[in-house]
């Protein structure tokens, strides 16, 4: 079992990618958008977390999910982690006690 210590916490922090404006052919210029492949929407590049450091290719290197998507998979995650790790627990006590 991992101790809830100051120190074994892990620090994460998502930087979101910054405004970014491209020129289109026919010379007007218009916001860069990503697609979000969770909800099937293009939105604005604001609306995404920035890849980490080491995976970053240029600047605005942005994740697939959008800021909403991937908040709600890394919440559920973490449900289906707590879960199991509370299933396991209670097999352990269960099976000590013999019951």
């Amino acid at each position: 079992m991992t101790h809830l210590r100051k120190e074994n916490l892990a620090v994460v922090t998502r930087e979101i990618a910054k405004d970014h404006w491209v020129a289109n052919l026919d010379g007007t210029k218009s916001r860069a958008v990503s697609w979000c492949k969770t909800c099937r929407v293009y939105k604005p590049l604001t609306a995404f977390y920035l890849k980490s450091k080491s995976t970053r290719k240029h600047s605005n290197h942005v994740r697939g999910d959008c800021c909403i998507c991937f908040d709600e998979k890394v919440k559920s995650s973490r449900e289906i982690r707590e879960d199991l790790q509370a299933q396991k627990s209670l097999g352990k006590i269960f099976q000590i006690n013999g019951l």
